[in-house]
């Protein structure tokens, strides 16, 4: 008897996936980018911006973040998402760049639940 059991991620996003988050990251200024994994495989992508009141008047141009720059966070955020059955990594912006990963991994502690609650 075999098991649909879900396997441990080997931490590989569609390229669909990084190209929506390299997309987002420059034209955020301080905000989250918050991937849910279910399964382990990112199944929706959340994106937050904060705007802070005192910038609304006073702000200055902020120059383009390079892809090189956003593509150097790829191996941080694969090496974060390895093993992830089911949570969230959450990357923390601020000036259009990612300074902050953080990983939230949830444990399945009932069987065959199939994926409810996340």
């Amino acid at each position: 008897m075999s098991e649909n059991r879900p396997t441990k991620s080997d931490g590989k996003f569609p390229p669909v996936v990084w190209e929506k988050i390299q997309s987002a990251i420059p034209a955020i200024d301080y905000g989250l980018i918050t991937l849910v994994f279910q399964d382990g495989k990112p199944i929706q992508m959340e994106i937050t911006e904060k705007i802070r009141c005192s910038d609304l008047n006073n702000k200055a141009p902020r120059m383009e973040c390079p892809a090189a720059v956003t593509g150097s966070m790829k191996p941080a955020v694969i090496r974060a998402g390895e093993g992830l059955l089911y949570g969230q990594l959450i990357l923390q912006i601020k000036d259009g760049k990612v300074v902050q990963i953080d990983r939230i991994d949830r444990r399945r502690l009932l069987q065959g639940v199939d994926g409810e609650g996340i």
